[in-house]
């Protein structure tokens, strides 16, 4: 609803107006009177009216000079003037000062309800349009940086002339007038280990674009905008004398006072000097570059892209066969200890120069995860069975930013994998290895190979030698050895008629050299000896 005041001297008039229209019909209210220019204008800053009605000829100040004033105050008032024919000399007045409405008096209500309603009409326009553009500018204040950004990703990939980019740039706020420029990349630290928090990634990334264009903006002219990657940002300094040292510096500053304020840290990449264009460029990759090796260097630091060889680390690293099969045969084997000895090797030799991209570590750490993985697929562990409700275990290490992080995550994994394999191998084994002796005590007099036994317990011979030695310490033919001696004993002892060769043809050797080299080897006497001295 639209605020209306009527001013007059005659009071019959004011009340006249006021009562002679249906201003609720016209969604208009009156919300105060006036007698004079200056009792008005004081109401008129104190209620805010849409619409001033007002008569010319005041005492103390009139109708012209109230709305000359009313108007420099607050000049989307509409002011209608009260006039007659005699006044219409004032008129040439009031269109100076921006009055273009009047009406004649005696006013007709007729007349009096046509103008009110187009001003209602043009006032509501206007009012629309206001707010579309206020909109317009809300929404492209909070998309600027991702313009920003877009326009950066395009010039650096080569995707738009230099031309373009300056054209586009200068429209965006891109600082491109020279003489040099220099590009700064920023990347919020521990984005992908925060509790998602609804608005606080936009809260926090603009709070990082404030702070890095207040404080880069002092050394010439800064504007940022967001990368692709949601927790970083791009840069571009345009200065005339500020050196290296002093957008250093400045980065410093932008990581004081992000932790200071806001509760994280930011690690900083500066790009090389540029002079030209196409300068800038090259600056922007190297600076992006030089971020991507956060991985390397750690959190909350200030990298310069100069400081590193071009190139560096760029290719994906391969885990040499020797070290996945180091790897596979301490899983296992159920080595615990020599797994995470073994990872600490692989992480301290593969990344020993320092030089590598935050994706080349993560794609290596997700090939050291799948001789784990694999052994829990063998032993038809599910992910969640091994790793409970957090079981995506391939995207949470692009949570992680450094190579210690990396390392850590990896060998807390094995450990996790470790455990529910020794719990689903400790009930298995015990079960396998239990019938494969029930088995053995059945057949030891008949000729048994590694594969009959295996057989008879459904598992393949290498799995099956496997786990009999982990879960007896011994390897099977050893076992078996000791198992047919201890009941080739018995039998001397219980058969002493029976010749030593019929003993051994019992027990399951067929050749008697050999059972006696092995009845010694375990006795330390040949079975003669041992009859001898137990009869």
């Amino acid at each position: 609803m639209l605020k209306l005041m009527i001013v007059d001297d005659e009071a019959v008039i004011r009340s006249g107006i006021a009562n002679v229209v249906d201003w609720g019909v016209l969604d208009i209210e009156v919300v105060g009177e006036a007698a004079n220019g200056r009792d008005a204008l004081n109401r008129s800053l104190l209620l805010r009216p849409d619409i001033v009605i007002t008569d010319i000829k005041m005492p103390i100040i009139g109708g012209l000079e109230f709305a000359r004033e009313l108007l420099k105050k607050r000049p989307d008032t509409r002011v209608v003037l009260l006039t007659g024919y005699s006044d219409f000399e004032y008129m040439q007045q009031a269109i100076q000062i921006g009055v273009m409405d009047y009406l004649l008096k005696p006013v007709r209500v007729d007349e009096l309800e046509r103008l009110m309603q187009r001003l209602c009409t043009d006032i509501n326009a206007k009012r629309e349009e206001k707010m579309r553009q206020i909109a317009t500018q809300q929404v492209l204040a909070r998309n600027l940086p991702v313009m920003r950004g877009a326009c950066l990703r395009d010039f650096l990939a080569d995707r738009i002339t230099e031309e373009t980019f300056f054209r586009d740039g200068k429209e965006l706020g891109i600082p491109l007038d020279g003489p040099q420029y220099m590009a700064v990349a920023l990347d919020i630290d521990d984005w992908g280990q925060r509790a998602p928090v609804p608005g606080s990634d936009t809260l926090m990334r603009y709070s990082v674009l404030n702070i890095a264009e207040e404080l880069l903006s002092a050394l010439g002219s800064a504007a940022f905008g967001y990368l692709l990657a949601e927790s970083s940002l791009l840069g571009v300094i345009c200065m005339e004398q500020s050196t290296l040292d002093d957008v250093v510096e400045a980065c410093k500053q932008i990581q004081f006072y992000t932790q200071r304020f806001f509760h994280f840290t930011v690690t900083a990449a500066v790009g090389t000097c540029a002079d030209t264009l196409k300068e800038l460029r090259a600056s922007g990759i190297r600076a992006c570059e030089a971020l991507d090796r956060k991985v390397c260097t750690g959190k909350n630091q200030v990298i310069l892209a100069g400081d590193m060889p071009e190139d560096a680390g760029n290719g994906t690293v391969l885990l040499a066969r020797a070290d996945e099969d180091a790897l596979k045969e301490a899983v296992a084997m159920n080595k615990s200890l020599d797994v995470q000895k073994k990872l600490d090797e692989i992480f301290e030799t593969y990344f020993s120069s320092g030089a590598y991209t935050r994706k080349a570590v993560r794609q290596f750490g997700v090939v050291l995860l799948l001789p784990a993985l694999r052994a829990l697929s063998d032993d038809q562990i599910t992910l969640k069975e091994a790793f409970g409700q957090n079981s995506h275990i391939v995207d949470e290490i692009e949570c992680y930013e450094t190579l210690d992080e990396i390392r850590m995550f990896v060998k807390n994994v094995y450990s996790r994998a470790m455990r529910a394999l020794e719990e689903r191998r400790g009930s298995n084994y015990r079960h396998t290895v239990r019938d494969s002796i029930e088995y053995v005590q059945a057949h030891y007099a008949e000729s048994i190979q590694v594969s009959d036994v295996a057989a008879a317990v459904y598992v393949t011979p290498n799995y099956f030698s496997k786990i009999f030695k982990q879960e007896t310490g011994e390897n099977f033919t050893e076992w078996l050895n000791k198992f047919r001696i201890e009941k080739a004993k018995a039998l001397i002892l219980q058969q002493p008629g029976d010749k030593v060769y019929e003993i051994a043809a019992k027990v399951g050797f067929n050749d008697y050299k050999y059972f006696a080299f092995i009845f010694k080897k375990y006795t330390g006497y040949t079975p003669g000896t041992f009859k001898e001295l137990n009869h």
